[in-house]
């Protein structure tokens, strides 16, 4: 997926691919479920980190109590035009100053601290090393003014394998079928991530498994 020799139509393709996956697994609807749960009231500003084509946030703005202001963060530009390009054909409103798209770092989030209720990623944490999830988990903390949810692959073999099956029969994307397997070789397990949650901070952060071969990290400040 992060291939720079990608061609804009395979790009675009994988993204709606993992859109389509994670709708039927109903990933979005359970993502949002937990953050209001963690909230526990109506979150106001929420930030989407490495949103991709957007399709988490599509979920969010389809509900009948959405967020006043909704930030879609990505360091890939290209990823961000096509989440730009699939809200324009939403019948949606994504105006500003509701809905943003911002292209910057997750290690240095271009947001003043405290400023967003919530911040929130999914299947974005296993792109990077130990040291920058720290730092990553270390920004969330600094601009969340409520808390944090966090949804990602856990590693393991029957991950490895239901992984291969379920993106072979539910998409013809070689780009999916490549670089999920890369990815969940690449993901931590729940121990793991609790241990880089405690040193950025997050002390007392739960993590839960979740159907399929996946775990949810909450935090509330």
């Amino acid at each position: 997926m992060d291939n720079p020799g990608l061609n804009d139509a395979e790009h675009h393709a994988a993204l709606r691919s993992l859109d389509r996956i994670n709708d039927l697994f109903g990933v979005n609807r359970h993502l949002w479920q937990t953050i209001q749960r963690t909230t526990r009231r109506p979150v106001q500003s929420l930030l989407d980190v490495g949103v991709g084509g957007g399709g988490f946030l599509r979920h969010v703005a389809r509900q009948s109590l959405l967020p006043s202001r909704l930030i879609a963060l990505d360091f890939s530009l290209r990823a961000l035009m096509n989440g730009e390009a699939r809200a324009r054909t939403d019948p949606i409103d994504y105006r500003e100053p509701m809905f943003r798209w911002t292209c910057a770092d997750a290690r240095r989030l271009p947001l003043s601290d405290g400023s967003v209720d919530v911040v929130t990623c999914s299947l974005f944490l296993h792109h990077f090393d130990e040291a920058d999830i720290e730092r990553i988990l270390r920004e969330f903390r600094r601009v969340a003014r409520i808390g944090i949810v966090i949804g990602d692959l856990v590693r393991s073999r029957t991950s490895l394998a239901m992984t291969w099956l379920a993106t072979r029969l539910l998409t013809r994307s070689r780009v999916v079928h490549v670089d999920s397997a890369l990815s969940v070789r690449a993901a931590l397990v729940p121990d793991e991530l609790r241990a880089l949650a405690d040193q950025a901070g997050l002390r007392g952060a739960g993590i839960r498994r979740r159907f399929p071969f996946r775990m949810v990290l909450t935090w509330r400040r």
